[in-house]
């Protein structure tokens, strides 16, 4: 007696190629029941592709313009708790030495220049420029366009503004000890299919889910491999402990409830920047399915 196997659904996934995705690129882990086509793109990228011409089943996308739009009642996609992209984004604050900005709070009244209003990592900026040195959002004058190339315009909104002038030099501000404080370490990415894709299989959730924790584990349990370092630099591990000594064991976790106090203070961040639209249950934002996961 012979079983049947349906053949593996093909999903073609759009994102950047890290060391926790890479086995997912070279087909060393491979998703239940799909045929996983990795396309590398720079996120930028496939945040535009797939915002303005949904191109790609699933994708890895902003994921402060991911909930924005969610807020407005777009339902063309559906998340999954996997988060690539995870930074403090302190060290991308830039200054000119040369107007006398010498602290955070000499930035009020000034001009600061960011490729995207609505970008992730310029909510988290604002935040703790607001938070942490009361440089409150309407404190300074924000200046939009591209980093590289003039004309860059809003994913989420269109706004006909000035090209960014240059920008020498960087605010030395300490993310350690941001994280000592808030306990955050800021989701920059999700993961989202198309909703349509996804209604149709909703198996696919959770068996992508699976598929990026076991990629992320694969590329965790090689940073600790002494033998041969996987990343060029000489004391790896030695600043994976000190990490580990600050944040715990799960230095990259994903999942939803376990995530919930990031994505939360994410949330209320773009609400206090009057982003959101409509509040909702930030539940409703994820495959229902991803919530809990199964445990043996």
């Amino acid at each position: 007696m012979s079983l049947l196997t349906s053949a593996p659904l093909h999903l073609t996934y759009a994102g950047g190629l890290y060391d926790r995705t890479a086995p997912l690129a070279t087909g060393e882990v491979r998703p239940e029941g799909i045929d996983l086509n990795y396309v590398p793109v720079v996120p930028p990228e496939a945040f535009w592709r797939q915002l303005k011409h949904n191109e790609f089943d699933v994708s890895e996308m902003s994921c402060a313009n991911y909930l924005t739009v969610f807020s407005r009642g777009d339902r063309r996609f559906i998340a999954i708790p996997v988060y690539p992209s995870r930074t403090f984004r302190h060290s991308a604050v830039y200054i000119n030495p040369a107007n006398g900005i010498k602290r955070p709070e000499d930035l009020k009244g000034r001009r600061i220049g960011c490729a995207e209003y609505y970008m992730t990592m310029a909510i988290w900026q604002r935040a703790f420029l607001q938070h942490d040195y009361g440089v409150a959002p309407a404190d300074v004058w924000w200046v939009l366009g591209g980093v590289e190339q003039p004309g860059r315009r809003e994913l989420i909104r269109a706004l006909d503004v000035p090209e960014i002038g240059e920008q020498t030099g960087h605010a030395r501000i300490a993310p350690a000890k941001d994280y000592q404080k808030h306990k955050v370490f800021p989701i920059m990415h999700v993961v989202a299919f198309k909703r349509e894709i996804y209604e149709r299989h909703p198996w696919i959730a959770v068996s992508l889910y699976k598929a990026f924790c076991q990629a992320k584990d694969l590329a965790v349990e090689r940073m600790y491999d002494s033998d041969a370092l996987t990343v060029s630099l000489a004391w790896l591990v030695g600043y994976w402990e000190q990490e580990r000594a600050l944040r715990g064991d799960d230095l990259w976790s994903y999942g939803f409830h376990n995530n919930r106090h990031d994505l939360d203070t994410l949330k209320r961040h773009l609400q206090e920047q009057d982003l959101l639209e409509r509040d909702f249950a930030l539940e409703d934002a994820f495959a229902p399915s991803t919530l809990e996961t199964f445990r043996q």
